[in-house]
C-alpha cells in the first residue's frame, strides 16, 4: 500500500525573462483538477485538502498550463514505511 500526503505543492519561477517571481500553486487542495493519473486513477484521493494514494502502483502527473523554466520546487510530503514513492521533473508530451 502506498500512502503519501502532498498538502502544499507550489512551483516558483525564477526565470530572469519572467518578470513575475511569485510561489504558483499547483494543487487547490480541493481536487485533483490539473492532474492526471497514467493508471489506476482510483489510487487517488483528496482528503481533508491533501493528495492521498492507497492502492495499486499508480504516477500522478500535474498537467502543467505555464512553462517552468530555472525554478524552485516545494511540497510537503508524508510517506509510509516501505512506501514506494518520488517526484519526478521532466519534459512531456501528451
Amino acid at each position: 500500500m502506498l500512502i503519501a500526503g502532498f498538502m502544499f505543492i507550489t512551483a516558483w519561477s525564477a526565470s530572469a525573462q519572467d518578470a513575475d517571481t511569485s510561489w504558483i500553486s499547483l494543487f487547490n487542495g480541493e481536487s485533483l483538477d490539473g492532474w492526471k493519473a497514467s493508471e489506476y486513477p482510483a489510487s487517488f484521493a483528496v482528503e481533508e485538502g491533501t493528495i492521498v494514494a492507497h492502492g495499486e502502483r499508480a504516477h500522478l502527473f500535474y498537467v502543467a498550463t505555464t512553462d517552468f523554466t530555472n525554478f524552485h520546487f516545494k511540497a510537503d510530503v508524508r510517506t509510509a514505511s516501505r512506501a514506494n514513492s518520488g517526484i519526478y521533473f521532466g519534459n512531456y508530451i501528451t
